[in-house]
């Protein structure tokens, strides 16, 4: 950090938040097109194992819960379980993610702050021989 290298500037330290880890999910465009099959496709695949997809309601009494279906925690949480999913093509036709799509794990700031609706972070500094 260029702080560091400023005579008088002690513990100097970034207000940002942990990173998190994220899988980027890069359809493979040319293969899809070329087997008729829509990107949204995949894309949506993902989207309900990780996110969820709302399949009904259960109602008790005057209380309604969502029924949502969705892969279990730890299996979210797993690449290579990512990689395996299988995305429906036809009607005796499935695909996994990885032979249609690139899934690459990576990592980014978790959070974002922003004040009066921009972006901002804070450098913590504790002077010394000042």
């Amino acid at each position: 950090m260029i702080l560091k290298e400023i005579p008088g500037a002690g513990d100097v330290e970034a207000e940002m938040s942990e990173k998190s880890k994220l899988l980027k999910i890069v359809p493979n465009h040319a293969l899809l097109e070329k087997m008729g099959i829509p990107v949204q496709t995949v894309l949506d695949t993902v989207s309900t194992a990780i996110g969820g997809l709302e399949a009904g309601t259960l109602y008790e009494g005057v209380r309604q819960f969502p029924i949502v279906i969705r892969v279990n925690e730890q299996e979210r949480s797993d690449p290579e379980m990512i990689k395996n999913l299988p995305v429906f093509i036809g009607p005796y036709l499935n695909m996994r993610i990885k032979d249609v799509a690139e899934v690459i794990p990576t990592e980014s700031f978790g959070l974002i702050i922003r004040e009066n609706a921009k972006r901002r972070t804070a450098i913590l500094i504790n002077p010394r021989g000042r």
